[in-house]
């Protein structure tokens, strides 16, 4: 029988250790379950409508309150002869529907002519413009008429005050709440459901409120990855479904999501997931939507990823009545989802200037 020489034997122990070494380190780095595959997209409804500005005016701000109302403003601008004073460089054409982009109807801008133009829709239905840099417009009827206002004429009933300064706070109409959550800084997201409660989130973790920030009582976010730099609350249209977003310091990386359960937060796995995404909406029914660069899915407490036939892609928003607003920044897209939970009747929207 030979006998290997000392040496030897020394580098064959060495070589297993270091295969041993291999395969532990292959195992921990084991890449997370494929996607499931996208099914094709779903047949949808074409609203195409043209309307009639001046050439070379784009369309500037296209915005939905629900299904059926929404608001469009097209601009044409020049780039400034100087870099003072009131350059009044851009002109706004006004739109206004009331048939989910079926159709749009022409109304009358209170200053068409400006340094630049803003529009924001209201819950109520209210349409507010800004002439900037101050000179602020409200309409309660559907833009047929306009009064001045000297502030935002529809300011956030809840808000936190200042994105420039590193200690924030949560503002309801602009006043301080009466206490301030015991969360570190900087607050990053605030969420209220009216006749209920009202959340704030942290750097790290969020409060909840009974009483009008009054008081608040610390919740806990189980497992959050030590790279989240912003926790984001969402609601669904009936404040039903509350969700919990963190995202980190890549804008696309799939985000770390938790559901409300019971008063306590529940992580969402939702295994097979992309890695990456875009945005994220609640549909109602205990579901959420994410929206990738691949297509649409749901997350749902218990269940892994689920890819939908939907054919909208892009920004996802919840609107005030349910409805999913979805706009492709790549294609300039938009997409109206009515419905509930995960079923939805999609529409592409097309509003062109008359050419």
């Amino acid at each position: 029988m030979t006998v290997a020489p000392p040496r030897a034997l020394g580098a064959v122990v060495l070589v297993l250790a270091l295969a041993g070494c291999s395969v532990v380190d292959v195992v921990r780095r084991s890449p997370p379950p494929r996607p499931t595959p996208t099914p094709p997209p779903a047949a949808f409804e074409l609203r195409s409508s043209v309307v009639r500005v001046p050439a070379g005016f784009h369309a500037r701000t296209v915005s939905f309150l629900d299904a059926r109302f929404g608001a469009a403003l097209f601009t044409k601008c020049s780039l400034p002869k100087r870099r003072v004073g009131n350059h009044n460089d851009c002109t706004a054409r006004l739109f206004v529907t009331d048939d989910g982009g079926g159709s749009w109807v022409a109304r009358d801008h209170p200053e068409p002519v400006a340094d630049g133009h803003q529009l924001t829709l209201g819950v109520g239905g209210q349409v507010a413009l800004l002439a900037e840099p101050q000179h602020w417009y409200l309409s309660n009827d559907a833009g047929r008429t306009f009064r001045p206002s000297t502030v935002d004429p529809l300011p956030a009933e809840y808000e936190i005050c200042c994105d420039r300064e590193p200690e924030r706070e949560v503002l309801r109409s602009g006043r301080p709440l009466p206490a301030a959550p015991a969360l570190s800084q900087p607050l990053t997201s605030v969420l209220a459901r009216p006749g209920r409660d009202l959340w704030v989130a942290g750097a790290e973790g969020t409060a909840v409120s009974g009483d009008d920030g009054r008081s608040w009582t610390t919740v806990v976010v189980p497992g959050r990855e030590a790279d989240v730099t912003q926790l984001t609350l969402r609601a669904s249209a009936d404040n039903e479904d509350v969700w919990l977003l963190a995202g980190t310091v890549a804008p696309r990386a799939y985000p770390q999501i938790w559901r409300l359960d019971g008063g306590a937060w529940l992580p969402v796995e939702a295994e097979g997931h992309p890695r990456d995404s875009i945005s994220a909406a609640p549909v109602g029914g205990g579901a959420l939507a994410v929206s990738t660069p691949s297509g649409i899915g749901l997350v749902a407490p218990g269940q892994g990823w689920r890819p939908t036939d939907w054919p909208a892609r892009g920004l996802l928003r919840t609107l005030r009545d349910g409805t999913l607003l979805a706009r492709d920044d790549l294609t300039g897209a938009l997409w109206l989802g009515p419905g509930g939970g995960t079923r939805r009747a999609w529409i592409k929207l097309e509003l062109r200037p008359e050419t």
